[in-house]
């Protein structure tokens, strides 16, 4: 796999998922949060007050995106390392856009594919 290719969500991967992704056929994948969602998380009421521990409440680094095993999608960056949040580097992913909606996210290679090569 490499930059450029077109690939497609194994069905395999979809099916570790939950019943209602099972049935769905969709996978869920993450994507970094971006200024613009920021701002709108800082002004809504959920970003007010405290959390559990007494502690400010910080704003998410990261979105779910549902991948479909029925669509394509293609590879930005074959190979990369993203950081979500404070859990460090997720090993193994791949960024990968979808070629219907044009939204970008980042799946570990291992659920992917080859449907085409450049």
């Amino acid at each position: 796999m490499k930059k450029g290719d077109l690939v497609r969500v194994k069905k395999v991967a979809v099916h570790s998922h939950s019943a209602a992704d099972r049935e769905l056929g969709r996978f869920r994948a993450e994507r970094h949060i971006t200024e613009d969602e920021i701002l709108e998380w800082r002004l809504s009421p959920l970003s007010k007050g405290m959390n559990s521990a007494g502690e400010t409440k910080l704003p998410p680094t990261s979105v779910t995106v549902f991948l479909f095993c029925d669509r394509h999608y293609t590879v930005l960056r074959a190979r990369c390392r993203p950081v979500f949040g404070w859990r460090g580097y997720e090993s193994k992913m791949t960024k990968v856009k979808c070629t219907v909606t044009g939204e970008e996210a980042f799946i570990k290679r291992d659920n992917l594919a080859v449907v085409s090569e450049i």
